[in-house]
């Protein structure tokens, strides 16, 4: 599956002259294909854009001279696999492969937002994945290959805005998934409704109801004989001194709600081990303005 995987990997690379912040930026192949990989993005780049890609009308220029400059200094590290043609005066590049590029190397310290594509080989799934988390998380990962397992340990084991398998950029034109960066890409992400939620804001909005008689006293001692009132467990277990509620055994400990009791979380004690399991993830438990510390009695 070479051809397909080097048609895709072209038409993304090279659409608007690579001037694009989702376009491959380097590609990492194993050495056993290596070779073959380059021979058929060779062949892919003249059948999409012809032998002469500067009189080809759908190819276009780089954006100013300051940039034409500073991508013609790109060129002239590794070895040149294909292309390496420009014209200042057109302010055209060549589509241009580079191999034998290794990563202290200017072109793989910056974005490059132009028609050069840098070839980098690997021996193990490993070798790739630890070279990729080497670097700033990247705005997309292109994954090709039909090895499921592979695959997923490429997905799980590193970072990126998105994904794409087995073909690159066709994400970004899927309005159902959320495109963004991570980290050095980017913060947060748009496209469909995740649009809606990032330019808006979500406001809390916590409203109590009232009766006639309160479900929960604001006063400390009345507040514990309302709350604990579960099955066989007595208040005498419990007491309230200076906001610090002691509990002896094994407590459930309810909050009334509007709709009736809610449980929230257990505290129990087995043998000299304190086990506490709450839903607040801390030692202490509010109780309308209240705010108690829980201790545990052997």
């Amino acid at each position: 599956h070479l051809a397909s995987a080097a048609r895709r990997i072209v038409w993304g690379k090279f659409m608007n002259c690579g001037q694009t912040c989702v376009a491959p930026d380097y590609l990492l192949v194993h050495r056993d294909i290596a070779d073959e990989l380059i021979d058929s993005l060779r062949q892919e780049i003249v059948r999409q854009y012809g032998k002469n890609p500067q009189e080809n009308s759908d190819y276009p220029r780089i954006i100013n001279e300051k940039r034409f400059y500073e991508l013609i200094l790109l060129t002239k590290q590794g070895h040149i696999e294909h292309g390496g043609i420009y014209d200042a005066d057109d302010l055209y590049i060549a589509p241009t492969l580079i191999s034998h590029i290794t990563p202290d190397m200017r072109i793989m310290h910056e974005e490059i937002f132009g028609p050069i594509l840098p070839i980098l080989q690997y021996t193990t799934l490993d070798e790739a994945i630890d070279f990729i988390n080497s670097r700033e998380k990247p705005l997309a990962l292109y994954y090709f290959g039909n090895k499921r397992k592979e695959m997923k340990k490429v997905l799980n084991q590193t970072s990126s805005g998105g994904s794409c398998i087995n073909d690159v950029v066709s994400h970004v034109a899927n309005p159902y998934l959320p495109f963004g960066g991570v980290g050095n890409s980017g913060i947060g992400h748009y496209h469909g409704r995740e649009s809606f939620y990032t330019f808006s804001h979500t406001r809390s909005v916590h409203q109590v109801c009232t009766f006639r008689r309160e479900t929960v006293s604001y006063k400390t001692t009345t507040a514990i004989t309302e709350l604990f009132l579960f099955g066989e467990f007595q208040s005498k277990r419990l007491s309230v001194e200076s906001n610090i509620l002691r509990c002896r055994g094994h407590i459930v400990f309810i909050i009334p709600q509007c709709a009736g009791y809610h449980q929230i979380g257990t505290i129990s004690v087995a043998g000299n081990r304190h086990i506490v399991h709450t839903t607040l993830a801390q030692q202490h438990l509010y109780i309308g303005l209240m705010r108690l510390r829980i201790e545990i009695i052997d």
